[in-house]
């Protein structure tokens, strides 16, 4: 049970906190927070002031950030999980693993 604890978090970590999906070409930005490339930009273009974390609300740079490719591998492996998780469920049934009739 440990571990799909483990998976759900790892699944929620990999979430833009702007659109709620998976990060795509995620960045991170001053306050290093995580965000998806376009949610962020969208949000510096509709801004009249200075740029604030839409998490944190710290002040940063407008256009400040760094592509974070490492983070966008581990997303792709999560979601890899998440499949396999999902095929090992389906092998599951009543609380315990399907198992062949061995004859």
């Amino acid at each position: 049970m440990e571990v799909l604890a483990a998976l759900t978090r790892l699944q929620e970590e990999t979430k833009c906190p702007i659109c709620l999906d998976n990060l795509k070409d995620p960045i991170t930005i001053d306050c290093g927070h995580n965000f998806c490339r376009s949610c962020i930009q969208q949000s510096q273009a509709d801004l009249q002031e200075g740029f604030r974390c839409p998490v944190c609300r710290q002040q940063c740079d407008e256009g400040h950030y760094k592509i974070n490719t490492q983070l966008g591998r581990m997303i792709e492996t999560a979601k890899l999980l998440h499949l396999s998780g999902r095929k090992r469920k389906r092998q599951n049934h009543q609380g315990h693993y399907l198992r062949p009739i061995q004859e």
